[in-house]
């Protein structure tokens, strides 16, 4: 603002580039978050809420899940996944909220793209400045290696092996535990 007042002082035209850039943050600032995106959301969170709640862990070590409520999840797997697909692609998503709410429903897919488009709805809710992304990026990478039968960098995904469940294979060489918590992710050692 000071180089606005100083400007004006001096009887120069008015810079651009602040203008500009102050309406941009205005505009960004009102904008809204997309509400059937946000309800999808919590949707698919409320579920997957219950279905822990619903877990029944067995003699064996592995354990049971409801076949109702994995059913009744899977269902609305597909519905919310291929809504969130249209609202992407036709633009609809606008704000970090959007599009970090797009990244946990694309997440709950089941083929290796479906997990990149996770991971890159997850990169531009971080470039629009939203705070908790880094976790579902780095999350949405590791089941897309996952997929692909790679070993996981960031240690995020487990599996259930021989009716125990544990951490997927990862490779510790690629990143360093210091670069594992920058995108919020505890050391491979917990």
């Amino acid at each position: 603002m000071k180089v606005l007042m100083t400007a004006l002082a001096l009887g120069a035209a008015m810079p651009v580039l602040p203008t500009a850039a102050m309406a941009q943050d205005a505009a960004e600032e009102a904008q809204a978050d997309n509400a059937e995106m946000t309800a999808m959301f919590e949707a698919d969170q409320e579920i997957r809420m219950r279905l822990m709640k619903a877990m029944v862990p067995t003699d064996d070590g592995s354990i049971r899940i409801p076949s109702d409520l994995a059913i009744e999840m899977n269902e609305g797997d597909e519905r919310r996944f291929a809504r969130t697909a249209e609202l992407f692609e036709t633009g609809a998503l606008e704000t970090g909220n959007d599009y970090y709410h797009a990244a946990f429903i694309f997440q709950h897919g089941s083929e290796p793209e479906h997990f990149l488009r996770a991971h890159h709805a997850a990169m531009v809710a971080m470039k629009l400045g939203h705070e908790r992304a880094d976790w579902i990026a780095a999350a949405s990478l590791d089941r897309y290696l996952m997929t692909i039968e790679r070993p996981q960098i960031y240690g995020t995904q487990s599996r259930q092996q021989d009716g125990v469940m544990g951490l997927y294979e990862a490779d510790a060489s690629v990143l360093t535990d210091r670069e594992r918590a920058q995108m919020d992710v505890p050391p491979l050692a917990e």
